[in-house]
Order: C-alpha cells, then sequence, then structure tokens
C-alpha cells in the first residue's frame, strides 16, 4: 500500500499524466490534488463555479473538468488555472418559455422532499450527482463528446473549437459512447445489448461489429480493451477489441487493464495482478476495510435485531447483535420489515450504466405476468421501466417476487410507499408541455425539454400523491392537488408524512382548517410569498395530524429535511441549521445546530450529530441539551428503537452502537 485518499462525495478520481498524484473533485467542487506515494495533500482550492455544476468529469490527464452548468451550457475549466478554456451552449433556450422538471428525492435513509417540483433553470440540480448528462473524453484528453440524442457537441480540446459529430454517433449518446482513440468510438444502443459497433468519429462509417453483449461498457486504460458490465451483474468482463474476444475475467467489483496487465478487485478486499492469457496472479495484496460508502437507503426491523443498508451498487442484512451479515441484496431503495419473518425490497428498474451493478444470484422473477430480472447463458438482464419488490424470508435468506410498479418513482415513508406523480392526458408519470401542443408528453432522460409554457401557467398541471402498501402494492390512499401544489417530505424512519405548502395559497389555508391552532396563526399573520405552512400527516391514513406556519427561509421548497414526532415538527436548512416547532401552540421551540436528526414520541428525544464524530441529545419539547456522546469516527446513521429506550448509531469505520437512553435523563 502507498497510501490512502478519504474521497467521499467525489467524482471520479483520476491520476495525474505522470502517474505522481491524484487529482479529487468534490461534488462541492473543491480540487484536490494528492501525492500517490504518502498521505500528501499537494494543492487544494475552490473551483471558481459559482452556480455549480450539475454534472461533471475530470478529463483522462486530469488537467481539464468538464461542467455542464445550470444554464444548458458545457465549460470545460483548466484545474490548475482555474480558467474556462471552452464554454458554449448544448440545448438554446428561451428563458421566458424554459420549464425544468426538477427531481427531489436526495436518496437517502433520512427524510427528505421526493417527487418533482419545476423551475425556471437547473439550479437546483447543480453539485447533488443526481443528473448524468451523457459525456466522454477521449484517452488522451485531446476530444470532448457531451450531450443526447436531441443536443449534442464535439469539443477538439487543443484547437478549444467545437467540431462535427457525425448523427450516426449522436443517436446512440442515450447508450454507450466510449472514444478509442482520434479516429474510433466504441458505441453501444441503449436497450440493446447485442449490437455494439466501432465506428469513425470522423464520419461515423461502420468499421467493425465487435463479438459480445453488454448493457453498457467503458474503456480500459489500455483502450484496446472494453469493459463490459451486465445490469445484475456485479463488477466487470474484459474484451479484447483487436482480437474480438473476451478475455477469461475472475468474478470482481472492479477491473483495469494496462501495459499488458490486468489488476482485478474483490469484493473480499482482494487486489491481484495478471499477465493474460495466464490464469494464476503474479501479485496480490489484501487491503484495509474502507469506510463505509454513502447510504442511499437503511431500516432497522421492529425488534431492533436487523439492520438493512443499501449503497450505491449493493445492498446487505446484517444481524445487529453480533454483526452478522446474513444476506446479500441488490442496491434497494426502499426497505420494509412486514413481520419478524418477512421483509421487502424496493428495486429500481432503471440503472445508469457503466457503473458496477449490483450483485446477487437470481434464476428468473415474474411478478404481475412480467419478466423483470432473467439469467440466461450467465448473463443477467433487467428489464428497463418497471420498479419490483422483491421479498425476502428471513429464515431462510431466500428471495422471491412480490409486484412489480410503473415507473414513476416510489419514495419510503416508514410504513408505507409514496408516489408523487403528474396527471394528464399522458397518463401518470413525467410530464413536460411541449410547444405547440395541448397535451403533454413523458420526458425520456437526456437534456431537459424546454416547455412552451411559463412557470405561472404550469401551475395548473394537476399532481396526484398516493401511498401504498409495501407488500401488495395496493393503494392505500390518494390526494390530487391542482393550483399551486405542495412538496412532499417522506420520512423513512417515522410513520408520518410532512407537506409543505406555500402559506398564503389556498392549498395551505385548505389545510389549516384541521387544526384550530394553526388556523388561528394563519388567519392572523401578515403572510408573504417566503413563508411556508407545513401540513404533518399520518403516513397510513393520509389524514392531517397538524401543522405549523413558517415565517422564515424563502418558501415551501426552502428545506433540507421535515419530518414530523409526536407534537413537533422539525425541519432543517443550509445543511446544519435544525428547527424544532411545537404543533400544539405553532410555536418555534429550539433552533439547533447539526446535521442528520432522528426523534422518538414515545421517550420524546431527538438526536442530532453536532459534530461529525458527536451525538447530542435534546428533549423534543423543549430543545433542552440532555447528553453528550463522542465517537472515535464519524456518524453515519442513528435511528431510535420503536419504544424510543434504545438508540442505534452507525459510524463511517462499519461499526455499529446500541446505546441504552433509560438513564439519559437522570444522567442530566
Amino acid at each position: 500500500m502507498l497510501g490512502y485518499i478519504d474521497a467521499p462525495n467525489s467524482y471520479a478520481a483520476t491520476f495525474s499524466g505522470d502517474s505522481q498524484s491524484i487529482v479529487v473533485v468534490s461534488l462541492a467542487l473543491s480540487y484536490q490534488r494528492w501525492a500517490v506515494r504518502g498521505k500528501q495533500l499537494l494543492e487544494s482550492k475552490q473551483l471558481p463555479i459559482p452556480d455549480g455544476c450539475v454534472d461533471a468529469q475530470v478529463s483522462p490527464d486530469a488537467e481539464l473538468l468538464a461542467c455542464y452548468r445550470p444554464n444548458f451550457s458545457l465549460g470545460v475549466l483548466k484545474l490548475s488555472t482555474g480558467q474556462w478554456i471552452f464554454s458554449d451552449m448544448i440545448q438554446l433556450v428561451d428563458p421566458h418559455l424554459t420549464v425544468v422538471p426538477i427531481r427531489l428525492d436526495i436518496h437517502s435513509p433520512f427524510a427528505g422532499p421526493f417527487g418533482f417540483t419545476y423551475a425556471t433553470d437547473m439550479k437546483p440540480l447543480a453539485n447533488r450527482a443526481i443528473y448524468g448528462l451523457p459525456m466522454t473524453f477521449s484517452p488522451d484528453g485531446s476530444t470532448l463528446i457531451a450531450g443526447d440524442a436531441r443536443d449534442a457537441i464535439r469539443v477538439d480540446l487543443a484547437a478549444r473549437r467545437k467540431t462535427n459529430l457525425p448523427a450516426a454517433i449522436q443517436k446512440h449518446l442515450s447508450g454507450t459512447v466510449a472514444i478509442q482513440n482520434a479516429a474510433r468510438v466504441l458505441l453501444i444502443p441503449v436497450g440493446n445489448p447485442g449490437e455494439p459497433s466501432m465506428r469513425s468519429i470522423t464520419d461515423g462509417s461502420l468499421l467493425s461489429s465487435p463479438n459480445f453483449r453488454a448493457a453498457s461498457a467503458g474503456l480500459a486504460t489500455d483502450s484496446r480493451y472494453a469493459l463490459l458490465y451486465v445490469s445484475g451483474m456485479q463488477g466487470a468482463r474484459v474484451f479484447d477489441l483487436e482480437g474480438n474476444r473476451q478475455l477469461e475475467t475472475p468474478e470482481n467489483i472492479a477491473v483495469d487493464v494496462r501495459g499488458g496487465e490486468l489488476a482485478l478487485a474483490t469484493d473480499k478486499g482482494g487486489l491481484f495482478l495478471y499477465r493474460p492469457p495466464a490464469r494464476e496472479p503474479f501479485a496480490s495484496v489484501l487491503l484495509p476495510l474502507e469506510g463505509l460508502p454513502l447510504l442511499r437507503s437503511a431500516m432497522v426491523a421492529p425488534g431492533f435485531d436487523k439492520l438493512a443498508i443499501a449503497v450505491d451498487g449493493a445492498g446487505a442484512l446484517f444481524e445487529i447483535e453480533n454483526g452478522q451479515r446474513t444476506s446479500d441484496l441488490p442496491q434497494f431503495s426502499t426497505a420494509n420489515f412486514e413481520d419478524p419473518a418477512t421483509a421487502f425490497f424496493l428495486i429500481q428498474g432503471h440503472r445508469r450504466g457503466p457503473t458496477p451493478p449490483p450483485a446477487y444470484s437470481i434464476d428468473r422473477v415474474e411478478a404481475g405476468g412480467a419478466v423483470f430480472a432473467e439469467t440466461k447463458n450467465d448473463e443477467a438482464t433487467f428489464a428497463i421501466g418497471p420498479q419490483a419488490m422483491l421479498r425476502l424470508d428471513l429464515r431462510t435468506a431466500k428471495t422471491s417476487p412480490a409486484w412489480t410498479g410503473g415507473e414513476d418513482l416510489l419514495r419510503s415513508g416508514g410504513p408505507v410507499l409514496f408516489e408523487y406523480s403528474f396527471k394528464g392526458n399522458a397518463g401518470r408519470g413525467m410530464l413536460m408541455p411541449q410547444a405547440g401542443e395541448s397535451l403533454f408528453s413523458p420526458l425520456a432522460g437526456g437534456l431537459p425539454s424546454q416547455g412552451s409554457l411559463s412557470l405561472s401557467q404550469v401551475i395548473g398541471i394537476p399532481f396526484r400523491l398516493r401511498a401504498l402498501d409495501p407488500a401488495t402494492g395496493k393503494e392505500l390512499w390518494s390526494r390530487s392537488f391542482t393550483g399551486l401544489p405542495p412538496i412532499p417530505f417522506a420520512d423513512p424512519q417515522g410513520d408520518r408524512l410532512v407537506l409543505s405548502w406555500k402559506a398564503n395559497g389556498a392549498g395551505a389555508r385548505g389545510a389549516a382548517k384541521h387544526g384550530a391552532v394553526a388556523k388561528d396563526l394563519l388567519k392572523r399573520a401578515k403572510l408573504t410569498d417566503h413563508d411556508s405552512f407545513l401540513e404533518a400527516l399520518d403516513a397510513q391514513s393520509g389524514k392531517s395530524v397538524g401543522g405549523v406556519l413558517v415565517q422564515s427561509g424563502n418558501g415551501p421548497a426552502d428545506f433540507d429535511a421535515i419530518f414530523s414526532s409526536g407534537d413537533a415538527i422539525i425541519f432543517s436548512r443550509d445543511a446544519v441549521r435544525v428547527y424544532v416547532y411545537s404543533m400544539l401552540d405553532g410555536q418555534l421551540k429550539a433552533k439547533l445546530v447539526g446535521i442528520r436528526p432522528s426523534a422518538t414520541a414515545k421517550t420524546n428525544l431527538l438526536a442530532l450529530g453536532t459534530d461529525s464524530r458527536q451525538l447530542t441529545i435534546y428533549d423534543l419539547s423543549t430543545g433542552t441539551k440532555l447528553d453528550n456522546q463522542t465517537f472515535s469516527d464519524p456518524i453515519v446513521y442513528t435511528h431510535f428503537s420503536r419504544d424510543g429506550q434504545r438508540l442505534l448509531v452507525l459510524t463511517e469505520d462499519q461499526t455499529a452502537f446500541v446505546l441504552d437512553m433509560n438513564g439519559v435523563r437522570a444522567a442530566h
């Protein structure tokens, strides 16, 4: 081992041209250059990109950053100087007519917004890594292609100018496009794994048809070799493009080829070096246990005995008492424990390659008459589109299909699943107005569509909120909204939903009628466009529990997270500011500083990370500090037991603690 660099929430790290340093650009656009040998930080600065990047990629030599900016333009920044060397629009839009759908789900195990809202630009998507623009550099960093089948550009980075991109290449930008060299491009059409082709980057003519099947592919450091990815299978296979044959590749989670040597990493922490066609490695090393990747989903069983977690590419189920890993799972977006013997895991049907997909064995999964997963000839394939619910028998660790959903994204709401979608003549789903049309058509991906309506005109589009039973997919309740719809916030840990309304709108006035205190506060207040009304609903019935008026911030979307427990509504802003309001009198009870709040009404406690390694316990009703606990590593997840007597704390070094909360008030 020469060194280890901790780089969470970053774009793919890249070696410098001389291989002596490694460059990392974080999602927040901080730039760092580290020495390969030893943990020495050589350079660190904040990149001068005021509006951020909706998506970004570092060039192969780590000299440049390609940034898709919120104004629909592509910029190429020289990292050493912070100067733009190229800038041009990918899509020309009229800012007065553009309507951009903003996906709100942050894919977090904590409370957060979900569904979609509208904006006039893409700034809400900046620096969040939730939107991917197809872009690819040539291996020498001299050429960049970015865009989709409708709007795309090819950039000669040496001359700093646009060049022609053949239509035969542009039409496949939603699939795999990998530049092999100055003359050749590898293409795989989206949805056609058996039709790869090598084409001329100059005129798009067909040069050859490689003999492989793959959902997506990338190129190894030695661009003679393609790395093939198949949905439902972890890691990659290696294909020799010159010899038109596949190399024998052991199971892996990552693989690369350079200088005639193949490097391969396994899920057991092994790193092996091979010299093909030799089957035995000539060198190996056991890598140290890494920090826990960013959690995408987490759920604790009601009996406080099991913990299900998902990260990018994989999921697993653990016994809390002893840490034993009892089940390997695909990456899931939600988890629900139906009873002590059964759990359900929602698997999203869409995947953006070539990110290595999850590893788990399954022969064939059918639900509702549709096959969504199947293994044939040692290749696993996943249907694009429907989400699928897997049933896990906790006694046997066997999975089976439960049901399949539509294309609308579902969000965990504790005991239920939530769906928030547009309604219209084209059916439910992601709908966008098109120029000259009275109907609406689905947004198919790639660049956002340019709408023909202003933001104020779009307000008339109806929304529908549905609650679904995780075990069956059946609808439990639904609500439709016209006019200015609320922004919903779901809590995977709790049993409530919070709707964030514009306080001076008809929706807020209707919501406030469910409680005398809230109704009176809203009636007496001098309201502005920046005020919000937060309404808490019971997740299983959809009935209103209460609400509070918030006269601070910049409106209903100005919240990182909102959830409700007991008589309280808790929300956070600007990542570190946490507020606690009482629904009994509508008053602010506490204004705190911290991250990842968790609460329980049973013992009236609030747990808040007040430092990356420090957990502070507060009284939920008054905001009084009761206790501090300090851990050796950063805290990534907390969860109270159903009775509020215990608190699970998971740290970045993959250690789980269970704290006894019975004496916390006595200690204070």
